[in-house]
């Protein structure tokens, strides 16, 4: 359910009754929705195992009570696929500590700067966590980025996915982040790539350690970087990465040793 500008209270009462009566829904999605306020303390179906709640974008409107009344629908829940942007306030509520503590998949979209540290917090609450999907958080500080590292070597060593996808960091906070892979024992796929213009190819140059031990520990790494766009008589070609950097830092990782191949004699 996407967009629904008015629901009256007769409605909306209505709605979270019939939900909490329910006994077989699997998958729910609610996005902009009028007038639920956290399903007005009803619980939702224990058969619920996904379950987006605003996921994709950050309402900054969301109340103490909104936040109190979904951490009590949520938590009887058996979930495995959570989305939401209010996940640091929910680890708060006590309600909710049953689901999150048997959950596997979080996903945080538009976090702002001012519930990073929440977050962070927040992760000790979701010990089974395999998958974590971070996307357009304002995660942009390399002391952010040790400190959310180092929540998830302690609380989620069971972490085998993690994408921050159009963040804000620059190479240190990458740096960061990609050194902070090597704790996480279960992890086979990272990826760390900027929001757009967040970073350009010439920066890898300064993380290129780093980049090839995550890339030895994890099967599967993506980072992509910003794309130049040259002006030529007033025109704007195409979008491309300079060959000339492509080229250095491809020269650059060749020299990098790799310990575990056979010495050439």
């Amino acid at each position: 359910m996407v967009d629904v500008a008015h629901m009256d209270d007769d409605a909306a009462m209505a709605f979270c009754d019939a939900l909490q009566a329910n006994t077989t829904l699997d998958t729910l999605v609610l996005s902009r929705v009028d007038n639920l306020m956290g399903f007005r303390g009803r619980t939702l179906p224990t058969s619920l195992r996904h379950f987006e709640w605003n996921a994709c974008f950050h309402d900054p409107n969301v109340d103490d009570a909104t936040i109190n009344h979904l951490a009590m629908a949520v938590g009887p829940t058996k979930l495995h696929h959570f989305g939401c942007s209010v996940f640091g306030k929910l680890a708060q509520c006590m309600a909710a500590a049953p689901m999150l503590a048997q959950l596997t998949c979080l996903e945080v979209h538009a976090l702002p700067a001012a519930g990073v540290e929440a977050l962070i917090a927040g992760l000790s609450t979701v010990p089974a966590l395999t998958t974590l999907g971070l996307e357009h958080c304002a995660i942009a500080k390399d002391d952010a980025a040790v400190q959310l590292m180092a929540a998830l070597a302690t609380s989620c060593t069971r972490l085998s996915r993690l994408q921050l996808k159009e963040h804000a960091m620059y190479h240190d906070g990458v740096a960061a982040v990609l050194t902070g892979a090597l704790r996480l024992p279960q992890l086979t796929w990272l990826d760390v790539s900027p929001r757009f213009n967040a970073m350009a190819l010439p920066n890898l140059l300064y993380i290129l350690m780093e980049l090839v031990a995550a890339g030895r520990h994890a099967r599967e790494l993506h980072l992509k970087t910003a794309m130049r766009q040259i002006t030529i008589n007033g025109d704007r070609s195409p979008l491309g990465d300079d060959k000339e950097h492509k080229r250095a830092v491809l020269r650059a990782l060749a020299m990098i040793h790799d310990p575990t191949s056979s010495p050439m004699w």
